[in-house]
């Protein structure tokens, strides 16, 4: 049985040799440096040694230093400093110590002034020296008992509050085994109850009952002599020592494992000599080490990796300063740094999603420029890198190595690398300002390639491989054969809707059936397997088109959208499904979507879905389902602010890098986590009538209630939620209960309410404040706050005041009763003598009424019959004329006929007589002729100004084919006047109408323009344009003439007006246009004209465009 077991077991290994492994992601945390956000003098810190760091109840962080104690509420300081003159100061400005105690309580330690406790509830310090031998405070501890230890230079005290007693410890004589009690920097409880004591000359322990101290010797790890300056206890119960003694070591009390780790950072040797003055644990296995002059130390204890941070003087985002004297890991897991000489600095070591590559000037594991314009991955696993002013970056993830090829000695022109690709074989082509180049394989430098004329060192700003085809970004769009080197440059053409719109391309990627998109400064293209551009454009009318024309990046998506990112116009979308010469819809995502601005720079998907967008504010995360954003900045890791155009790339394990003008980040999308961690809300400033009141008994559970007297008229409060990795990101919702039902609310930038002459009674200000994701805390920070009453607002007074208006009340009550009483009376008679006139009055007046309507109806008549009359003259006028050169021609004719007809009986009528009189007969015929034509004619116009002839029910029609066909038969009399006819508009727009009438109306319309708009030969434009408003329909008829002036247009309508009567107008068309519109097609029309700026004439028609209309 046990030789099956052993032959299973040897089975199972050989399967797993021969099982594919799955090898580990590409590591480029050698590269990276974390973000150090740093708080100094200039940010408000009083000075910048700072040697003691904590975090009270309240969730504030108080700093110790130089130059006094300061309060942090992530977005100002308060300092408290020493007065000799104010006994409630601190004792000492230089700060040494800090503890806060199990009750919440704040102390302080001193250099020169001994201890002080922080009285919160009065904002004064309290100072604790009673049986202090030595005032020169190194460490402060509670104990399990409550029993208060105090570290000093001379030795230990320990207080006993339970019994006010206490006891101070020194070292006693010169024997080797005395307790060496002196310079005790750091104190930590053990497991058993007993204390570990960091001293000047070794480790001391004291018993649980703090009366017997004894030495500590760490199995010979930690040499028995040696200076210790710091001790953690773990959250696995493990002790850690640091002190002047190589490495830091690990004592297990509970197993009894005593293990010293060497810190071998970056290659350096053992930092033997270096002091290590504080330690703190960032996370389960992961210890932080302060030292003196090498920065900070990492230390993996399962791996036992140590990494080294120091201070970059070439980086702002690097340590503070290399000599760390305090360290705090807070609440929410925020790493605080106190050092000697730089000030304070705070990273977040939980954000795993995202690392910074930064650029330094003096490491090599660094880029050797911070502006990265473009990226390739090799096959390799390398990641190349152009830079804008050193060439290439090429770095080895493998061995944490850069390697480069620079301008000049590489073969590299000065100027940016924009674009880099390889080709299958290994040759690396190189895009930059001054044109491509190329890299063969094995070859150190490179080698420039020309490109097609006019321009052949054209700067190519993008590059892609697609096949055996290297397809180019430059001036134009330029495709390699990399088979057989052959080149071929698309270009614009001019007047050819097919080709490119211009020649400033930035941008390229796959397309559809076999199609590529080229993005540019001027717009997006598809183009086509023949070689055809289809253009897509931003259209100013149109929502659904392309945001901007400027584009930056392209991407499409798993589920088949097309991402396009423009340079000021935010992100477009084209749904999946587009067919390539369709019109292109786009769905844009700007700054109400959650962008953080509207400059995209490259866009990559990950495996979950994601779209991850750089920007000129830094990363936007895409969710693809929903379209969420979520904005990554600084507080998570993304030390890049603005990032450069097409400047990213993707490994086979998802991992992404991006590149900016502060270097480059590498993403992890895996690791993406929301910002969980509750930032509690907390007064920060309390103020009533402008004085200044202690805010800390406010954050307290259970906070009092604040009292405003009666003369106290005003309230103010700050407040701040202490989200220390974005305090400008938190945002808050406040109302003062009792005031106010509304939550009003503000961020990190508005902490401040006020409230001025509030009526007496009770009132809650309750605040919610957010953490930098937006999360609320459930319970609001409360402030209950009370407005006592003035004399004359109690009860009591306002009670006799209510009984003293009552009776004046009824006292004038009573007064106005009789007043009223005899003022009724006479009312009543005067009533009843104005009701007499009034009767007789409408007697008087029914008979004036009916006066009034009787010449109201006589005048009607009259204007009727007014009206007729001018009609007739009107009509009798026009006729007048054509009728009397009719019947002067008949009667000149009828004399000459009479003399020939003599002439022939007397037959002595000639050929010549004969000739003269017919073509006399001719010539008056043709008079004759055309008078009664235009007699017919005005007969015929008389007819149309009657709106009967078209009472015929109205039909739905195209209103396009209206003009049409009012238009055909006037087309010879557009050419011969060189008038240019449009029509413009909804050329599918319907309505209901009464076709003849609309036609007649267009017709007179078109007619007026020819013989009126435009001097003889001079030409111009008629526009027809049909719109629709809801329901009503809107005819638009308008030329670029001369126009009319005010005399002229209000005349326009009037019956027989006319201004061209020499030329045949009778003045008729546009009244007989007024009386259809008006009439059967029951519309309104409206001429809007000017001298030299045509004339507009607009026909509405109100319900034509519905269905209902009739």
């Amino acid at each position: 049985m046990p030789n099956l077991r052993r032959c299973c077991a040897v089975a199972m290994l050989a399967l797993s040799l021969l099982l594919p492994q799955t090898a580990p992601a590409a590591d480029w945390s050698a590269f990276s440096e974390p973000l150090f956000e740093r708080l100094g003098r200039e940010q408000g810190l009083p000075n910048d040694v700072v040697g003691a760091i904590a975090q009270d109840r309240a969730g504030f962080v108080w700093f110790g230093t130089g130059g006094g104690l300061a309060r942090f509420d992530g977005h100002r300081f308060r300092h408290y400093t020493s007065d000799p003159g104010n006994p409630d100061s601190l004792p000492d400005t230089y700060v040494t110590a800090l503890h806060v105690d199990p009750k919440g309580v704040l102390w302080v330690g001193t250099n020169a002034g001994g201890l002080a406790r922080y009285d919160a509830a009065a904002d004064r310090f309290v100072r604790a020296n009673e049986g202090l031998q030595n005032l020169s405070i190194l460490s402060i501890l509670t104990d399990a008992h409550g029993r208060l230890w105090t570290g000093t230079v001379g030795g230990v005290h320990v207080r006993d509050p339970a019994t006010g007693t206490g006891r101070f410890y020194t070292r006693r004589g010169p024997e080797p085994d005395s307790p060496p009690l002196d310079q005790i920097r750091d104190m930590v409880e053990l497991p058993d109850g007993g204390l570990l004591l960091a001293s000047g000359r070794g480790l001391v322990r004291f018993d649980p009952s703090g009366d017997l101290a004894t030495p500590v010797s760490l199995g010979g790890i930690v040499p028995a002599d040696a200076p210790i300056q710091g001790l953690l206890r773990d959250g696995k119960g493990r002790l850690w020592v640091t002190g002047e003694f190589p490495g830091v070591a690990m004592w297990d009390p509970a197993t009894g494992e005593q293990k010293l780790f060497p810190l071998l950072g970056d290659g350096d040797p053992a930092y033997a000599p270096v002091a290590k003055h504080a330690l703190a644990e960032l996370s389960p296995d992961r210890i932080v080490i302060g030292t003196q002059g090498a920065g900070l130390v990492e230390l993996d204890v399962v791996t036992g990796k140590v990494v080294v941070r120091r201070n970059d003087p070439t980086l702002s985002s690097s340590l503070v300063a290399s000599d760390v004297r305090a360290l705090l890991v807070d609440r929410s897991g925020i790493l605080w740094v106190g050092t000697w000489g730089g000030g304070v600095c705070r990273r977040n070591p939980q954000t795993q999603a995202v690392l910074s590559v930064p650029a330094s000037h003096i490491r090599a594991d660094r880029l050797s420029d911070p502006q990265v314009r473009s990226l390739m991955l090799a096959p390799d696993g390398r990641l190349w890198a152009g830079l804008q002013a050193n060439g290439i970056d090429i770095l080895d993830p493998g061995n944490g190595a850069r390697d480069g090829i620079r301008p000049g000695s590489g073969g590299l022109p000065d100027g940016a690398v924009l674009a880099l690709e390889m080709a299958s074989d290994g040759t690396t082509f190189i895009g930059t300002q001054r044109g491509l180049f190329r890299r063969r394989p094995g070859q150190a430098r490179v080698e420039p390639v020309a490109l097609p004329p006019p321009a052949p060192n054209a700067a190519v700003w993008f590059l892609m491989r697609q096949g055996d085809t290297l397809w180019m970004a430059a001036d134009g769009l330029v495709s390699l054969d990399l088979a057989s080197g052959a080149m071929k440059a698309d270009r614009t053409r001019l007047g050819d809707a097919r080709s490119l719109i211009d020649n400033r391309l930035r941008v390229l990627a796959p397309g559809p059936d076999g199609g590529l998109w080229v993005g540019g400064n001027a717009g997006l293209h598809y183009r086509d397997l023949a070689g055809g551009f289809q253009r897509i454009r931003n259209d100013p009318a149109d929502p659904a088109s392309l945001s901007h024309n400027f584009i930056t990046a392209i991407l499409t998506d798993a589920r088949g959208r097309v991402w396009v990112g423009t340079l000021g116009g935010g992100l477009n979308i084209l749904e999946a499904g587009w067919k390539p010469g369709q019109p292109a819809k786009f769905r844009r995502l700007g700054l109400s979507d959650g962008l953080p601005t509207l400059l995209i720079n490259a866009l990559r998907q990950d495996a979950a879905g994601r779209i991850w967008a750089s920007t000129d504010a830094g990363l936007a995360v895409i969710k693809g389902d929903d379209l969420s954003v979520q904005v990554l900045g600084r507080p998570d890791g993304v030390g890049v602010g603005s990032f450069w155009a097409n400047s990213a790339t993707m490994d086979g394990d998802g991992q992404m890098m991006f590149g900016g003008r502060d270097g480059l980040v590498v993403v992890r999308p895996d690791r993406l986590d929301t910002w969980r961690t509750l930032a509690p809300t907390v007064v920060t400033e309390l103020r009533v009538d402008g004085k200044s009141v202690p805010s800390d008994p406010f954050n307290l559970p259970a906070p009092p209630t604040l009292s405003l007297l009666p003369d106290q008229r005003s309230l103010s409060v700050e407040f701040a939620a202490l989200d220390y990795t974005a305090p400008d990101r938190t945002r808050f919702l406040y109302r003062l209960e009792g005031f106010e039902e509304q939550w009003v609310a503000g961020d990190g930038n508005h902490r401040h309410v006020a409230y001025a002459n509030l009526s007496p009674g009770s009132y809650r200000l309750q605040v919610r404040g957010s953490n930098r994701a937006g999360l609320f805390a459930e319970q609001p920070l409360v402030v209950p706050v009370t407005v006592l009453p003035a004399w004359y607002q109690t009860w009591w007074f306002r009670g006799l005041a209510l009984l003293s208006l009552l009776a004046l009340a009824w006292g004038a009550v009573q007064l106005r009763t009789l007043s009223l009483r005899r003022r009724q009376r006479e009312l009543e008679r005067e009533v009843a003598e104005r009701t007499e006139v009034i009767a007789r009055q409408k007697d008087e007046l029914a008979g004036a009424l009916e006066d009034l309507r009787a010449t109201q109806d006589r005048l009607v008549q009259e204007e009727k019959l007014a009206s007729l009359g001018r009609l007739v003259s009107g009509v009798a006028h026009e006729l007048n004329t054509p009728l009397g050169v009719a019947i002067t021609t008949s009667t000149f004719l009828t004399e000459e006929m009479g003399g020939v007809s003599t002439q022939v009986e007397a037959k002595a009528l000639t050929r010549g007589a004969l000739a003269d009189f017919l073509a006399t007969g001719r010539e008056a015929m043709s008079v004759l002729q055309a008078n009664l034509q235009r007699a017919a004619r005005l007969v015929q116009s008389f007819k149309q100004v009657s709106a009967e002839e078209y009472a015929g029910p109205k039909q739905r029609q195209r209103l396009s084919t209206l003009v049409a066909e009012a238009a055909a038969p006037l087309q010879p009399r557009f050419r011969d006047a060189q008038i240019a006819f449009h029509i413009d508009g909804v050329k599918d727009l319907t309505a209901l109408v009464q076709p003849g009438a609309m036609v007649n109306v267009l017709t007179n319309l078109m007619l007026n323009a020819i013989q009126h708009a435009w001097p003889a030969g001079q030409g111009g434009t008629l526009t027809v344009t049909l719109s629709a408003i809801t329901d009503t329909a809107i005819i638009t008829v308008a030329d670029n003439g001369r126009g009319m002036d005010d005399t002229v247009r209000a005349k326009a309508f009037d019956p027989f007006f006319t201004t061209s009567r020499d030329h045949g107008g009778t003045g008729l068309g546009l009244h007989i246009v007024h009386n259809l519109v008006a009439g059967p097609l029951s519309g309104s029309i409206v001429l809007e004209t000017a001298p030299g700026l045509g004339s507009r004439f607009v026909i509405t028609l109100p319900g034509a465009v519905t269905d209902a209309a009739a």
